[in-house]
């Protein structure tokens, strides 16, 4: 489960910085930000649901 954390936050991770590469370019630097601010927060409430999860499960 920790693997699968970890494996979700680096692939969220690529996406953040897939995305601002794609989009910084442009000249749309807000939207850039806006993209790169939302994938931040998936990151976290994923690993906060996640971890939640998993520790409910082992205890």
């Amino acid at each position: 489960m920790v693997w699968g954390l970890v494996y979700l936050s680096g692939w969220l991770l690529n996406l953040q910085t897939y995305l601002t590469r794609s989009f910084s370019g442009d000249g749309t630097l807000w939207i850039s930000l806006a993209l790169m601010a939302l994938a931040e927060a998936l990151a976290v409430a994923v690993n906060i649901y996640l971890l939640k999860h998993w520790t409910e499960a082992r205890y």
